[in-house]
């Protein structure tokens, strides 16, 4: 009897388990109307020569390494873009932003204080980003910026070995550009 009733505990805790996983998988679903449609911005790699750079209606910001750029565990780029330019929905999408990450190695990082001050710690670099701009009604990228942070500051404290996150200028960057 009593191993029945640990059986039956289990199975209990195994099919509240399973709901959770299916209610989070559901809840991603209807939170992300972009969930499963990524390849579709980040396999473009069509070209179309511009002469100026442009933005035609809404924005999805993607990144190959993130999916949308939304959300507090992300970049922000997508949500900190004005309300007017996001899309909320794949059929919303005029430009696609792409946005691939990397990083310029711009010397050492130093231990600053504690038992290893004045020791190196390893590179120290700054942020960057390409920023890949698609024209989603001719499916094809017309132009691309390289956009790097500052170096990390020589005045922080410990050991900072990355300067800041260039996605202030990412976003002036696009907002810069013209609208069709």
């Amino acid at each position: 009897m009593n191993e029945d009733r640990g059986k039956m505990g289990c199975l209990k805790l195994l099919g509240g388990f399973l709901v959770l996983c299916i209610a989070i998988w559901v809840s991603r679903i209807i939170t992300d109307p972009f969930h499963g449609e990524y390849d579709q911005y980040i396999q473009i790699t069509a070209k179309q020569s511009v002469d100026v750079p442009y933005l035609r209606g809404k924005i999805v910001a993607v990144s190959p390494e993130w999916g949308l750029l939304a959300g507090p565990e992300k970049h922000r780029l997508q949500s900190a873009l004005p309300a007017d330019l996001q899309a909320h929905r794949p059929d919303d999408v005029g430009t696609a932003i792409l946005l691939q990450s990397g990083h310029q190695s711009v010397g050492d990082c130093i231990y600053k204080n504690g038992p290893n001050a004045g020791q190196r710690e390893g590179d120290a670099f700054r942020i960057c980003y390409r920023v890949i701009i698609i024209d989603m009604s001719i499916r094809a990228i017309i132009h691309q910026q390289d956009l790097c942070g500052a170096d990390p500051s020589a005045t922080e404290k410990d050991s900072v070995c990355a300067g800041p996150d260039p996605l202030p200028q990412v976003l002036s960057y696009i907002l810069s550009l013209p609208r069709k």
